[in-house]
């Protein structure tokens, strides 16, 4: 009876370390999938921001560069900046 339980008691707790060790390399592969999804999601933004610039100056070279030196802070000329954009 009692080696019964014993070995029962073992059984159960290789079971554990077993169960253990599989969730531990599950979720080591998940954060791998997790992390390389996050830099490729940094990389499409990355791209996603040439293409627009890119469309951007294709549009409209001089309102491109007017509004990056409005973001740049150097303003050049008078009125405001809000005259500035109204007048667009």
């Amino acid at each position: 009876m009692r080696l019964t339980r014993c070995l029962g008691l073992i059984a159960l707790l290789g079971g554990l370390a077993l169960a253990t060790v599989v969730l531990r390399a599950e979720q080591a592969r998940v954060r791998s999938c997790v992390v390389s999804t996050y830099h490729q999601r940094a990389e499409l933004r990355r791209e996603l921001w040439r293409t627009q610039v890119a469309i951007a100056r294709l549009c409209a070279p001089d309102r491109l560069h007017t509004r990056v030196q409005l973001l740049a802070g150097g303003r050049q000329g008078g009125g405001s900046t809000s005259t500035r954009l109204a007048s667009r």
